[in-house]
């Protein structure tokens, strides 16, 4: 793991060295936006059921200081008689480190979620559970120019109604379309359930 951390500094100063200018775009590491999007589950929790869904984000930074309330709905396939949805809510705090110029953001975060899934069967009735999740974690990214950059991201989930942990990668990029409108794409995995989804998402800039 050491290891890894040091190739991917000097992966990163080469590669800053060889950009030139800093990155001062109204996009990409430009944290006050808002987004709206598309979201897929794969296997939820091991169960063999997808899930598919709209997601949003609202975002601003003041002073490094990042805050942000993101939250998805879902609605699940392949599962008989039963209509089931999901959603999540989900606000965070962080703290932007700006290095390199600004091409490289390092942000440590903490956030919590309050999901849920409602369960609508006509054979076995309804039924709904509820749960409040704790996540710290980081997040990196590594902006090539001030059109396009690259993330990935550590996240510890801890379920506060069973005590159960878990620990989730995400990886992604960003693509500025027009001046104040991007396009960012984020793959998540589980430590527990492996690939768990992939998220599209146009982020408006203010």
């Amino acid at each position: 793991m050491k290891t890894g951390l040091v190739a991917l500094a000097g992966i990163l100063s080469v590669a800053c060295g060889l950009t030139a200018g800093e990155i001062d775009s109204r996009t990409i590491h430009n944290y006050d936006y808002f987004s709206i999007g598309y979201g897929y589950l794969h296997d939820i929790n091991d169960s063999g059921v997808d899930g598919h869904g709209a997601v949003g984000e609202f975002s601003f930074e003041q002073n490094n200081f990042l805050i942000a309330v993101l939250g998805g709905y879902f609605w699940a396939d392949d599962t008989g008689s039963a209509d089931v949805n999901l959603w999540s809510v989900s606000p965070a705090i962080g703290y932007v480190l700006r290095l390199a110029e600004n091409h490289v953001n390092i942000i440590p975060r903490v956030a919590f979620s309050y999901s849920g899934i409602d369960i609508d069967d006509s054979v076995f009735g309804n039924e709904t559970d509820e749960s409040w999740f704790f996540l710290p974690g980081v997040f990196l990214s590594y902006a090539i120019n001030n059109r396009f950059s690259i993330n990935g991201g550590y996240t510890y989930s801890y379920n506060f109604d069973n005590s159960e942990n878990d620990h989730l990668f995400s990886a992604g990029a960003v693509v500025a379309i027009v001046d104040r409108i991007d396009l960012a794409v984020t793959a998540s995995f589980s430590n527990d359930f492996g690939f768990s989804g992939i998220m599209s998402a146009l982020e408006f800039h203010y």
